[in-house]
């Protein structure tokens, strides 16, 4: 997330937003959501489609074809890893065990 994060903060500055960084002059930046990158992600993977289908000749208004164009498909995630698409279209989640604690008997919950 932190190349995505200073690209987002570099051109949060820029026009037409034109956002300051308020703890820019201490090297600090904006937090960025993994959210953005997940949105990020999902726009670049629907406007791949249709330019894939577009340069094949095909409709781009015709959803069940840019779905298919998605299915299958390998693609590097804003995040930094890579994502598969597979073929129900169904993304694999990147998930990583932070903490594993054996819990007291009878005791579930916070």
């Amino acid at each position: 997330l932190s190349y995505f994060a200073s690209q987002v903060n570099h051109y949060l500055e820029k026009p037409p937003f034109n956002y300051p960084n308020p703890v820019g002059f201490l090297g600090g930046e904006k937090q960025i959501s993994a959210e953005a990158a997940y949105l990020y992600d999902a726009v670049m993977l629907y406007a791949t489609a249709v330019l894939e289908t577009h340069q094949s000749g095909g409709d781009i208004r015709n959803g069940t074809t840019i779905v298919e164009k998605l299915k299958c498909r390998h693609y590097l995630s804003a995040m930094g890893y890579m994502g598969y698409m597979d073929s129900n279209g169904d993304a694999e989640g990147n998930y990583t065990l932070l903490a594993r604690q054996e819990p007291a008997p009878g005791n579930y919950g916070p």
